[in-house]
Order: C-alpha cells, then structure tokens, then sequence
C-alpha cells in the first residue's frame, strides 16, 4: 500500500477527531451558558415581581 495513503487517511483521522472535539467543546459550552442565564433569571421571570408596577394588571 502507498504511503501517502496512509499518510492522507491519518491526517483525515486526525482532523475529524479535532474537529469533533471542536464540536463538543461548542456545544457544552452553549448548554452552560443557556443554563447559566436561565438560573440566574436573567431572560424570563418566572411570575410577576412583587412590587413592579409593569407587571401589574391594572397597569395595563
């Protein structure tokens, strides 16, 4: 067999496997940071806030 076969399909390999992990370290990344923000309330409420008169019903 040639070698640059071999050499090709190694660094095919090797590339496939960075750019997996590239991938995964993307994705739990992207977990952390929706779960982050979503703990720390920051993009929706829950309920009304007490006292806040913008969620009021009778601002409304």
């Amino acid at each position: 067999m040639d070698t640059s076969v071999l050499a090709l399909e190694r660094a095919q390999i090797i590339f496939s496997v960075a750019l997996g992990l590239v991938a995964l370290l993307i994705t739990f990344f992207a977990v952390y940071v929706a779960w982050s923000t979503m703990w720390g309330d920051r993009w929706y409420r829950k309920g009304p806030a007490a006292g806040d008169p913008g969620t009021s019903e009778r601002a409304a």
